[in-house]
């Protein structure tokens, strides 16, 4: 079943655009966030963020407390 337990992850925006979750300790590929035009990111505070997509939304949080810049950069790209 998905979405019973979070798992962490860490998420990186690259060039293309694309953006990966992988696996914080080993740095293992666990996915990838299709970018489609219709992808659209979403601050709910300064810690949580939301990407939607046609088929999911990834629930997303930032431990610094960084999640409106992470808004700001996929907006940018």
């Amino acid at each position: 079943m998905q979405g019973l337990f979070a798992r962490r992850r860490q998420l990186i925006l690259t060039e293309g655009p694309r953006l990966y979750y992988v696996d914080p300790v080993d740095m293992d590929l666990k996915g990838e966030i299709p970018w489609t035009k219709d992808l659209r990111p979403e601050a709910k505070n300064f810690k949580i963020f939301f990407v939607h997509t046609p088929h999911r939304t990834y629930y997303l949080e930032d431990a610094k407390g960084h999640a409106v810049e992470w808004v700001k950069k996929i907006q940018e790209v």
